[in-house]
């Protein structure tokens, strides 16, 4: 009897651990149905914001608002473009509020999918957008309006500028001497009354200086801002009368006296400062050897680091970083050498992981900063789209840590090719904040363009080597000296000049200056190491005329224009272009602020959040606060109702789809993705699901628990066999 009650027990207990084994696998099983929507890969991965439609409910989810698209950030006072998007959307029925109130916004169709909506000025600070389609759950979107950067202007022709400032979102405020802010964006000085010490100060704490003039450049070249100008500035011999007004008649226009030539230093004294060496080239070369670079492409990236090689001077300075999910220092920075010398550096290198540009980048600027060199530059060589570009600061390292270093960055990508894929406009976005160049490339064109941007960032003509102009060894039997002959003065032009812009400097690219007045040209500019001349006399050997470079963690910009040029000109907007290109590359480049998205998924109202969310765009935890899991990351309690998407482009613009829909089954929020650190998969192992087929096969743990629910069953029903 004891035996039958002890067998009965058993086969109990067995059914009971069956039931739980069987409830385990279908909870396994309905999870992995529920992560089989999406994209897979390193993209974003977008889950509609409800179930999957029936077909009776298809064509209504056709008509529905999907996302969202609009800047993060926007200039406050002026108005502000956003894109809707979704299936067969219609102008008449969208609806836009802003901050909870319904503010004035025109709709225009941009075609069937997309919607563009223009909003009035805004105030600074942040704002909420709720957008929706004929009054469906709206979408949630946030923007932040800034206030203005402010140019300080000295000088009576500030009336000059005002136009050009206005163009590029500038508030002006007038200055003439006095402290000027620590995060002042740009100082534009004319004339010659205005404080050369504390301009020298603002630019080395990062401002800009556009100085606009003959009278501003002289008044800079004799006083503290010497040193920073991208030229050094020397006043014209007068020439003879030519009977025109305002002609002199042979007798020189007053101008500021020359400053009397330096004393000796007194014995003992430290000695005064140098420039960095004029005839050197600092390169870095950033090469990408992630799985996709197999085969032809990194054999020809190998060799555009010989070509470079070939190019630079022996004593030139280069550096080789390899990089896939983490850098590797090739060849640290020394200098060239015998080409043999970087052949052999490179012949190692091997292909394998994933893409991760930013620490590879960091590691050139590490190396470049300890360079006395005239041009420090970056050369990144890539197929693969940046699997870091969401998650690390790439316009602040970029546009301020790279640029205020004197470092500047151009970018080759290589596109056309399955194996690899290539984001052109990331990689345009790093050349445009880092003052370089982008270029497309096949794999066959790898080294002739890595060398033509080599060669057109140290000045060289197309096939042109640094190696026939420099030489490391010294002449076995020095020659005799001869008397040094007096430095050769500059002469003025038997006539005034024309103006034309130098198309390989992007503050003017693209402007055309033909048919402008003629300008008589006062002065002569010796521009120094690393300054990109904007304009210039028409013919090869015309003087420069503006110039620009960096200084200290800032920028100066030098236009040496005549006023009576400047006045000839001022009815004409070419002038105010100019200006404007001018202000732009040289102004502060503002601080890119820190997305803070959440960045895994999570069901039922969760998600995990890095950082914060500086623009409110996720509603406030509703059922606990955040839960610190590690460092820099949080768990998040959400309405159960939320759900859509978010996302960051490389542009800065953020693509939204969360909605507070409480038709939702489930919430699920999946903003800017945490790519994990593997291998570039190919094309297909990225392509989205498709709605219509079949569910996914159960995993191997669900499977595992049928089993052993199977075998428990077949155990208790041996035991009730045995019992009886």
């Amino acid at each position: 009897m004891k035996r039958r009650s002890a067998l009965r027990g058993i086969a109990g207990a067995l059914l009971v651990v069956a039931f739980v084994l069987l409830a385990l696998g279908a909870i396994e099983a309905r999870g992995a149905h529920a992560e089989a929507p999406g994209r897979r890969g390193s993209e974003p991965v977008r889950v509609p914001a409800q179930p999957n439609p029936t077909p009776e409910s298809a064509p209504a989810a056709k008509r529905r608002l999907l996302e969202v698209v609009a800047p993060e950030r926007v200039p406050s006072g002026r108005e502000v473009a956003i894109l809707l998007r979704g299936d067969a959307i219609d102008p008449a029925t969208a609806t836009l509020k802003i901050d909870g109130a319904s503010q004035p916004v025109s709709f225009h169709r941009r075609g069937s999918d997309e919607i563009e909506a223009t909003l009035g000025p805004l105030a600074p600070g942040p704002h909420h957008l709720l957008a929706s389609i004929a009054g469906e759950a709206p979408v949630r979107a946030a923007l932040e309006a800034e206030a203005p950067p402010v140019a300080f202007v000295a000088g009576a022709a500030q009336a000059l500028v005002a136009d050009a400032l206005a163009v590029q979102g500038f508030a002006r405020r007038p200055w003439s001497s006095g402290a000027l802010p620590d995060d002042a964006a740009l100082v534009v000085v004319t004339g010659s009354g205005f404080d050369a010490t504390e301009a020298a100060r603002a630019v080395r704490s990062g401002a800009g200086l556009l100085i606009v003039g003959r009278d501003a450049a002289e008044h800079a070249a004799a006083g503290a801002l010497a040193s920073s100008l991208p030229a050094r500035v020397k006043r014209r011999e007068p020439r003879a009368s030519t009977g025109q007004p305002g002609d002199a008649g042979g007798q020189p226009r007053p101008s500021p006296s020359e400053p009397p030539p330096p004393a000796e230093p007194p014995k003992g004294a430290p000695p005064a400062p140098t420039e960095v060496e004029s005839a050197t080239v600092a390169v870095a070369l950033v090469i990408d050897r992630s799985g996709s670079m197999a085969g032809e492409k990194m054999r020809l990236a190998k060799q555009s680091a010989i070509a470079t090689a070939e190019v630079l001077a022996p004593d030139d300075l280069l550096a080789v970083v390899a990089f896939n999910e983490a850098p590797t220092l090739v060849m640290p920075l020394g200098v060239v050498g015998a080409p043999e010398t970087v052949r052999n550096r490179v012949a190692s290198l091997a292909v394998g992981g994933g893409t991760r540009f930013f620490e590879a980048l960091e590691m050139a600027a590490d190396q470049l900063r300890r360079a006395k060199a005239a041009i420090r530059h970056v050369v990144l060589l890539t197929d693969g789209d940046a699997q870091d570009r969401f998650i690390r600061p790439f316009p602040t390292f970029v546009g301020q840590t790279l640029v205020s270093a004197g470092i500047s960055l151009s970018t080759v990508y290589i596109a056309g090719d399955e194996a690899g894929t290539s984001d052109p406009e990331f990689t345009g976005l790093l050349a445009q904040w880092g003052r370089g160049r982008t270029y497309p490339a096949t794999a066959s064109e790898i080294p002739a363009i890595v060398t033509a941007e080599v060669r057109r960032v140290a000045g060289l003509p197309a096939g042109g080597s640094r190696r026939g102009g420099k030489t490391s060894e010294p002449p076995k039997t020095p020659p005799r000296p001869a008397p040094t002959p007096p430095p050769p003065q500059p002469k003025p032009p038997d006539e005034d000049v024309e103006v034309v812009a130098v198309p390989s400097c992007a503050a003017v690219e693209g402007l055309d200056l033909a048919g402008l007045p003629r300008v008589r040209v006062d002065v002569a500019l010796d521009p120094r190491p690393g300054a990109a001349i904007a304009l210039r006399g028409a013919g090869s050997d015309g003087p420069p005329l503006a110039a620009l470079r960096a200084a200290g963690k800032g920028s100066v910009a030098l236009l040496a224009l005549d006023e009576g040029a400047l006045a000839r000109w001022s009815g004409d907007p070419r002038l105010q272009r100019l200006l404007a290109g001018l202000a732009s590359a040289v102004a502060r480049v503002r601080e890119a602020g820190a997305a803070g998205a959440p960045f895994e998924v999570r069901i039922d109202g969760e998600a995990l959040v890095r950082g914060d969310d500086r623009l409110g765009l996720l509603p406030e935890a509703t059922t606990a606060p955040r839960e610190r899991l590690r460092s820099g990351i949080d768990r998040v309690s959400l309405p159960a109702s939320l759900s859509g998407s978010t996302r960051v482009l490389p542009d800065g613009r953020r693509v939204s789809s969360l909605r507070d829909d409480p038709s939702a089954l489930a919430s699920r929020l999946v903003v800017a993705p945490a790519a994990p650190a593997r291998e570039k998969p190919a094309p297909t192992a990225s392509r989205p699901s498709d709605p219509g087929a079949p569910p996914p096969s159960p995993p191997l743990r669900a499977v595992a628990c049928w089993i052993g629910a199977a075998v428990a069953i077949a155990l208790a029903a041996l035991a009730f066999r045995l019992a009886d």
